[in-house]
């Protein structure tokens, strides 16, 4: 009976929502994670933007062919290139589609820095030298180094917070 409790217990842990147990039993991420964790969608726009047609240079042909093998033996899952207002390189793996859900992973650094330089433009934010608290205020109960923490400083990846990135840790620090 001793040891039935902490199995027990390990097992409610491992199937709860706590990120960190969710972590240690998915290990690596993969493009299945929006099934794994809590997401959002984003609903499309009524008035949608469509890309115009782009003809390649042929000339490109061998560099497509070793950026498509490079994509291939990395098991990527989707990779674009956009050019102003055209798709000029697109690669989807075999088991992937247009319609298929993709975790943004770190990509979603690059949305929220362009996200924030669109709200600067249009002064929703006045600069990105403001604090951080100045919109999520119940930072600051966390932890005191929040109150000197600048917008700039999360953009920059630099705010002075310990963090070391570990894919089979969940609590990389």
């Amino acid at each position: 009976m001793k040891k039935i409790i902490p199995i027990l217990t390990l097992i409610c842990l491992t199937y709860t929502a706590c990120v960190p147990l969710r972590s240690i039993k998915y290990l690596v991420p993969d493009a299945g994670d929006s099934a794994k964790f809590n997401n959002l969608t984003i609903q499309k726009s009524s008035t949608p933007f469509y890309f115009k047609p782009y003809q390649v240079n042929p000339a490109y042909a061998a560099l497509k062919n070793k950026i498509d093998s490079a994509l291939i033996a990395t098991k990527t899952s989707a990779f674009i290139v956009i050019k102003n207002d055209s798709i000029i390189y697109q690669h989807l793996s075999d088991d992937t589609n247009l319609q298929a859900k993709q975790p943004s992973f770190s990509i979603a650094k690059s949305f929220v820095g362009t996200l924030i330089g669109i709200a600067v433009d249009r002064g929703q934010i006045k600069s990105t030298n403001q604090l951080v608290i100045d919109y999520l205020p119940e930072l600051a109960k966390n932890d005191e180094r929040f109150k000197r923490l600048t917008i700039q400083h999360v953009l920059d990846m630099r705010s002075g917070f310990a963090y070391k990135e570990r894919s089979f840790n969940p609590f990389s620090k």
